[in-house]
């Protein structure tokens, strides 16, 4: 008796989960903090979120309870193609592709000090990304968005 047989080669499939992560992009001079933009470093598109805290300190690392009186600053927020949520957080309006950037400029703040003062401004900005498919995905992580995505 014979028999035919065929044997064909393996063949390895490396998989790999997607990413989402996210990086704040920047501009200060000194006294002014602008074109803040967020860069989706992921690998899948993402919704993206951002907002800002600012603090005080004097030369000491004491939170300051008020601005001097010598002290001013404006805080712009949010720019264009932005949208404030309920919860204090800035929704970018569209995804942003992998590695893709938010166009136009979070906030701008700009502030004005005596040369020699001893207050410190901090505004920080802090920004996070949810994947964009399935769509559902930014409802469960980010209840109340202002995407309205069903």
């Amino acid at each position: 008796m014979a028999w035919l047989t065929q044997t064909t080669q393996t063949e390895n499939n490396n998989f790999s989960y997607g990413t989402v992560s996210c990086a704040i992009n920047e501009s200060f001079n000194g006294t002014t903090k602008s074109n803040v933009t967020v860069t989706n470093t992921g690998n899948t598109p993402a919704y993206i979120r951002a907002r800002a805290s600012s603090t005080g300190s004097m030369h000491q690392g004491n939170i300051a309870a008020n601005v001097p009186a010598d002290y001013t600053y404006s805080l712009s927020i949010p720019g264009a193609g932005w949208t404030a949520g309920s919860d204090g957080y800035y929704y970018y309006n569209s995804v942003v592709d992998a590695n893709g950037t938010t166009e136009g400029s979070l906030l701008t703040c700009t502030s004005s000090h005596p040369a020699d003062g001893e207050y410190k401004l901090s505004v920080k900005v802090i920004a996070s990304a949810v994947q964009a498919t399935p769509s559902t995905a930014v409802n469960e992580a980010w209840p109340g968005n202002p995407f309205g995505i069903s």
